[in-house]
């Protein structure tokens, strides 16, 4: 888990990671300095579990390479300080998978949640279609999971891109290992505007152009082609209309969808 100064919103992350059905992880803290009470924050809800990987770096993902060399379970994932697990189940599903096909990378849905924490909409997640990395889409860090050898073999993030880092993991995974899709919403990312996507949108544009300068671009109609047959081929296209006029999470608070009543 990224941190600086999360102190806003770290504690429904850890919420949502502490009342998880699957205990048996680690949470591995990448800090980048913090000087308000996030580390104080992250130790008293989560006590041993968590373990400080990173408390200096240049940017977020020279404390990701930090943190994901030293962990030691078989499936690696992040979760963004400011983000949740929207389930109770979600790493118990996981593992689940894991144990049954092995995967190397596996993703699932996520929805968006504003500020207040409420679904701003869901994304249904799919894969690359065709050989084309960057044709996948709607995949959130919280909810992409990968084996620790996949990441030994991607061998750590080149610290080029400080805001398009993400894709640069998920391009290289996409381009050379099978895609597992779990048809389950797992990951809460939030919009807000000291959010990295938020605050850095050029920055992030630029560096995206430059990460697939070399890749072949496809326009918006091969793009959402491409989409569709993905979408069929996992079996969701129904969601995907479906939320086009109807989104069934739409506006319910995450610790709704947890399971847990209280609005917030």
């Amino acid at each position: 888990m990224p941190t600086f100064n999360s102190e806003e919103f770290i504690g429904d992350a850890l919420e949502s990671l502490s009342m998880q059905s699957f205990q048996d992880f680690e949470l591995l803290v990448c800090d980048g300095g913090s000087t308000d009470g996030t580390l104080e924050r992250i130790f008293s809800v989560m006590g041993a579990k968590a373990r400080i990987a990173s408390s200096s770096d240049c940017c977020i993902p020279d404390g990701l390479n930090q943190g994901f060399h030293s962990a030691k379970g078989d499936v690696v994932c992040w979760l963004n300080s400011d983000d949740v697990l929207v389930t109770r189940t979600a790493l118990e599903g996981v593992m689940k998978r894991y144990n049954e096909t092995r995967f190397d990378v596996a993703i699932a849905d996520s929805v968006v949640l504003n500020k207040k924490g409420e679904v701003v909409k869901t994304l249904i997640a799919f894969g690359p279609m065709r050989g084309l990395p960057q044709s996948a889409g709607n995949v959130f860090t919280g909810s992409l999971f990968f084996s620790r050898k996949a990441w030994g073999e991607f061998g750590g993030f080149s610290c080029k891109y400080t805001c398009a880092f993400e894709y640069e993991l998920t391009d290289w995974l996409y381009s050379r290992f099978v895609v597992e899709k779990m048809n389950a919403v797992v990951g809460g990312f939030r919009i807000h505007e000291e959010g990295v996507s938020s605050k850095f949108k050029d920055q992030l544009r630029d560096e995206l152009c430059a990460l697939r300068s070399n890749e072949r671009k496809i326009g918006q109609l091969e793009y959402q082609l491409l989409r569709y047959a993905r979408h069929f081929k996992d079996k969701s296209v129904f969601e995907v209309i479906r939320n086009k006029f109807y989104d069934p999470s739409g506006s319910l608070h995450w610790r709704v969808m947890y399971g847990d009543l209280r609005k917030g």
